[in-house]
């Protein structure tokens, strides 16, 4: 009697779900996993994939120079602020937008992610502000002309989970990427939409986009370390994922 032949896709979800049961829930929660997401975000001060984050107060970026990322190090020496000073009082610097967070345009109800974390607007609306003579943004808000507009989905990009900048397209970084990529011979949109890089900031490791199997696996791997009190770097974490997901399409993934 012939042998039934289970399909390699149920026989990967399986392995997958196999695997996942040996993950401890303890270690996901404390690595801040978010299943809708498929992505960990690591605390600096996480025992075994800390990470050193800049000194200025609200900023997401890793530490670099003098205890801060390079752009806070730069912006404040720009500014007259002598960051070697000892006793530099932290909490009296001005405030400043965090590196590496996507947020919403400040036009209530609009659907659309800004174009960064100074202008607090979505490209439509910025330009918009711009037509009128830059008023102040409070000013702007409240124009009763100002309406909201709808969004055009999630990035395109497997791995990506930010919102798209215009229809059937890719969020601002990925977008540029995209331009830069497909200048390239033989460039397959599909095959770059598979293995392209996610967008992170420090902490953050997306499994997003990786076969469910290879995804588990590495979740399981970084519990190992942890339970075994191995101090594993974060870099080492995303470093791998970078591996994996660069060798999609060499394995023909689309």
């Amino acid at each position: 009697m012939a042998r039934a032949r289970v399909p390699r896709r149920d026989v990967g979800r399986a392995q997958a779900l196999a695997v996942a049961a040996l993950v401890d829930p303890v270690f996901l929660a404390g690595a801040g996993w978010d299943r809708d997401r498929q992505l960990l975000r690591l605390a600096p001060d996480h025992p075994q994939f800390g990470w050193s984050a800049c000194r200025f107060p609200g900023c997401l970026a890793r530490r670099r120079v003098g205890g801060f990322c390079q752009a806070c190090h730069g912006w404040l020496t720009a500014s007259g602020t002598d960051v070697t000073a000892g006793g530099l009082d932290l909490a009296a610097l001005p405030g400043r937008p965090p590196l590496f967070r996507e947020g919403a345009c400040a036009v209530r109800g609009c659907g659309r992610p800004w174009r960064s974390a100074g202008v607090r607007l979505c490209v439509w609306h910025a330009e918009q502000r711009e037509r009128f003579g830059m008023p102040a943004l409070e000013v702007f808000l409240a124009r009763v002309d100002v309406r909201p507009m709808a969004g055009f989905g999630p990035c395109r990009v497997v791995a990506c989970d930010r919102e798209a900048v215009a229809e059937h397209a890719y969020c601002l970084t990925h977008q540029r990427r995209y331009y830069q990529a497909r200048r390239q011979g033989g460039f397959d949109e599909a095959r770059w939409r598979a293995a392209e890089q996610p967008v992170t900031g420090p902490g953050t490791v997306v499994l997003r986009g990786l076969p469910p199997l290879v995804g588990r696996e590495l979740a399981t791997s970084a519990a190992g370390a942890a339970q075994s009190s191995l101090a594993t770097m974060h870099g080492q974490l995303c470093s791998q994922d970078r591996c994996l997901r660069a060798a999609l399409p060499r394995q023909g993934r689309m």
